[in-house]
């Protein structure tokens, strides 16, 4: 035990030993500058610096442009900043797109170049075809008819379109089955009306006319409109599947579109459809009944 003791003992004193080193001048042998040293303090401040040489470099690669030279360490937020434009980009090349095609579209019909739409409309029925239903009615229903008849035989004659014009022949088709949860009110920006209906239910074309813009929106998502005789321009949002693309020709009454299903914020599909005439929004519930 006590050799062993002697033993670290001596080692000890080894590394607490302390050397004098001098410096002196070449020609004169005169002592410039001295430091005492041991093998101790030698290794506490190598070690010293390291950690003060980690630490510098460290706050040198966080706090300057250094860090973007390592692999794996770009910055994320000019990363998402990067992600944002390139997809605003696409939407403005999308939505040039879309009005190029439209502006396409209006040449051809003032042109009277619009080609026949090359799919056959098989669920829709033609105006003339009605006319060659049978439809019987009870003593009943034909009393009823005869007396509305006499009543709005002469309102009916009143109605007239927003330059006063009469819209002779304009018979328009109710474009989805359901009933209005949200009325006309151009006051709080509301240019149309929101009918309630069933999910996956046809949306018909409530004139014949052609189809000039199909779109896709966060809001309102799938959105078709379709150009009329008379400046009337019909407007369907909130679908989910559009049946017609830009061009197309349809018949009053013709399937365009299908309801979307129900957003969590309502309990209900719905259908947000708007008419316009001459750039001015008018009352669809004034010229369909629903």
């Amino acid at each position: 035990m006590n050799k062993q003791k002697t033993s670290v003992t001596k080692r000890v004193k080894r590394w607490r030993f302390r050397y004098k080193l001098f410096i002196l001048n070449e020609s004169t042998l005169e002592e410039v500058f001295h430091v005492k040293l041991s093998r101790l303090s030698v290794f506490i401040y190598a070690v010293l610096l390291v950690i003060v040489t980690f630490t510098v470099i460290s706050l040198l690669i966080l706090h300057t442009p250094l860090k973007y030279f390592l692999p794996g360490a770009s910055d994320m937020v000019l990363r998402s900043e990067l992600i944002t434009e390139t997809v605003r980009v696409d939407s403005l090349a999308q939505h040039l797109h879309l009005q190029a095609t439209q502006m396409e579209v209006m040449k051809a019909i003032i042109s009277g170049n619009i080609p026949i739409d090359s799919v056959m409309p098989t669920d829709s029925v033609k105006w003339e075809t009605w006319e060659r239903f049978s439809l019987d009615y009870s003593e009943r229903e034909k009393a009823f008819c005869e007396t509305f008849e006499q009543e709005e035989k002469y309102n009916l004659s009143l109605i007239s379109d927003t330059h006063g014009q009469k819209n002779d022949g304009d018979i328009f088709f109710r474009p989805v089955q359901g009933t209005i949860q949200e009325t006309f009110d151009p006051k709080k920006q509301r240019y149309g009306l929101v009918i309630a209906t069933a999910a996956n239910r046809p949306v018909l074309s409530v004139l014949k006319g052609v189809v000039v813009m199909t779109a896709s929106t966060v809001n309102d998502g799938y959105i078709i409109g379709v150009q009329h005789e008379n400046g009337y321009i019909s407007i369907y949002k909130r679908v989910s599947q559009l049946l017609k693309i830009t061009g197309s020709q349809v018949n009053a009454g013709e399937s365009i579109a299908i309801i979307a299903p129900a957003d969590n914020n309502s309990s209900t599909s719905q259908l947000h459809f708007e008419l316009w005439q001459h750039g001015q929004a008018i009352n669809p519930a004034n010229m369909i009944i629903f």
